[in-house]
């Protein structure tokens, strides 16, 4: 699912659906230019966020260099690989499609490495773990070895079944939208 927060709606709370779905991604695009280093609020929030996941191994951070600035400036971004290729920012280029094109083709890898982590079963060890951070009301901690398996959910047993439904009906986790959802899990 890709998602920019243009697509907040009127009347939500734009800090609070920001951060849901920055911890509910697992890739972070950083379009770099000087107006990104120029928000606090990116700065501050958005981009400390995202980088504290992807120390973590929950997402994978990668700058993509729109306009030129001085993006080598900063630490954290300039010790991640950026794109598109050599760093040559997308405006810089002859042909800005070729750009973007390249930008794509490096995400793909990316996605296509990440399909081929995901297990195709819940081991019980998993199983066992996810129950146990259920019922320590660690909900997040649960989620996030069953939300692994979202798309597999028919190799799930019942108990994984049943948390990660719940967790979908009571929005824990940063993940559910809508009651319709948990019911595919129930």
């Amino acid at each position: 699912i890709v998602w920019y927060d243009g697509e907040i709606l009127p009347g939500e709370k734009w800090g609070d659906t920001i951060k849901a779905q920055l911890e509910a991604a697992d890739i972070v695009l950083l379009l770099v230019s000087k107006s990104f280093f120029n928000s606090e609020y990116i700065e501050k929030e958005e981009l400390r966020k995202a980088l504290e996941r992807h120390k973590k191994g929950d997402a994978n951070v990668v700058p993509v260099i729109v306009k030129p600035c001085l993006w080598d400036a900063h630490e954290e971004i300039a010790a991640l690989q950026v794109l598109p290729k050599d760093a040559k920012p997308i405006t810089s280029w002859d042909d800005t499609d070729e750009a973007w094109v390249d930008v794509a083709k490096g995400l793909q890898q990316i996605i296509e490495i990440k399909k081929t982590k995901r297990t195709e079963y819940l081991s019980k060890e998993e199983v066992r773990n996810a129950v146990e951070f259920y019922n320590k009301f660690d909900k997040q901690g649960a989620f996030k070895i069953l939300s692994r398996f979202k798309e597999t959910p028919k190799v799930m047993n019942s108990i994984a079944y049943f948390i990660l439904g719940e967790l979908y009906l009571y929005g824990e986790g940063g993940a559910a939208q809508n009651y319709q959802e948990a019911f595919h899990y129930y």
